[in-house]
């Protein structure tokens, strides 16, 4: 139980307010949902009374319980409104012990902490930064005298302690929980993909010979990206991603299939000197060629990925927009400034969607090689 105490001088301002919140919308018993706009309404008859606090408890007494009697009564009237706005078919389905419990282990795993962990710890060493483990979960991480730039994605001066595991994140407040999401990590994720170090390379497959792969593989990546303005949101609908094209150098045909990433790429290492004066013997013509038909079959992709994304968009824009229409002919807090905002968003996505634009990333070329020892771990 929770006692109350609420002090006031007796015929004073504090007194009638105290009645009003207290007898019109027993705010010290329940939460006053509504009471706003009822407040509103009657503020003019109220203002009297709180100009001059005596009226309400001699001359117009009478006048003062009247009023807080109507207030009174329109205050439950728009509670009972609100009541039958409730959504009971939401709130009977808003939790599922056993979907709930899929959807915990599924954000847990996509936490993925020991890649996360890993790729840090592999940009750290990459930019000269001082890492020290202090147990299994934690690093201490701070800039040391070695760093190869002034200035890293929100590391202090001072150096942070963060930790790869959530409860003990949530159990000490000394610790930085690390998350795909951290401003370091998307920071330094900008920083890589912003520049074009790399996006032209080749490699080396030492599996190829024994394969029979062919003399040369291309790989290309593009990003399918649409011009929707970002407060609509469309990546609910339209997330950014890789379309990966894999061809066969001697007659362009499409391989990705045959070579998978999770296939080609373990094998693949750095070339010699030697080996990548290979790669200067390639036609330039042969290169532009590849391309131009990696982007040809990226298209097709492109086509695809771009209808399935109006499809999903129009499909569940147009079920909120029947639901908000259907709920406001039993809750007037639904506005038609709603429904309209929503219209909006559905037509601006869908033009967007239609202007998507397909952009080449990088791209890799793959030579056989053979008799070629594999570094111990890449570098970065």
């Amino acid at each position: 139980d929770i006692d109350l105490h609420v002090p006031y001088i007796k015929g004073s301002r504090e007194e009638v307010l105290l009645r009003w919140y207290r007898d019109v919308f027993q705010v010290f018993a329940i939460p006053a949902s509504g009471a706003a706009q009822v407040h509103d309404d009657h503020f003019d008859e109220l203002e009297k009374f709180l100009v001059t606090p005596k009226l309400a408890f001699e001359k117009d007494a009478k006048e003062f319980e009247a009023l807080v009697k109507k207030a009174r009564k329109k205050y439950e009237e728009t509670l009972e409104v609100i009541e039958q706005g409730r959504d009971r078919l939401i709130e009977i389905n808003s939790f599922d012990p056993v979907d709930g419990t899929a959807i915990t282990q599924a954000i847990e795993k996509s936490e993925k902490t020991e890649e996360l962990r890993a790729y840090l710890e592999a940009i750290f060493d990459g930019m000269g930064i001082h890492a020290e483990p202090v147990d299994k979960d934690v690093l201490f991480v701070e800039p040391g005298d070695s760093m190869f730039t002034t200035y890293f994605p929100a590391l202090p001066a001072e150096g942070m302690r963060m930790a790869f595991s959530r409860t003990k994140a949530l159990a000490r407040d000394d610790l930085t929980m690390m998350s795909w999401d951290h401003p370091m990590v998307t920071g330094t994720l900008d920083a890589i993909l912003s520049q074009e170090f790399g996006n032209i390379s080749a490699a080396g497959w030492t599996a190829a010979p024994k394969t029979g792969a062919p003399p040369l593989l291309v790989e290309a990546y593009f990003f399918l990206e649409s011009v929707a303005d970002p407060k609509w949101n469309p990546d609910q609908f339209f997330p950014t991603e890789p379309i990966r094209i894999l061809l066969n150098g001697r007659n362009g045909e499409v391989v990705n299939a045959m070579w998978p990433v999770e296939k080609l790429h373990p094998n693949l290492v750095q070339l010699t000197h030697e080996q990548a004066g290979i790669l200067q013997k390639i036609p330039g013509a042969v290169l532009r060629g590849l391309l131009e038909r990696a982007t040809a079959d990226a298209e097709k992709g492109m086509k695809e990925k771009v209808a399935k994304a109006t499809a999903k968009m129009e499909e569940t824009v147009k079920g909120e927009i029947l639901r908000l229409r259907a709920l406001q002919g039993k809750n007037r807090l639904v506005s038609d400034r709603e429904i309209l905002w929503w219209e909006e968003r559905q037509r601006n996505l869908g033009a967007a969607f239609k202007s998507a634009r397909l952009r080449l990333d990088s791209f890799l070329l793959v030579i056989p090689v053979s008799n070629m020892p594999r570094p111990a771990e890449p570098k970065i």
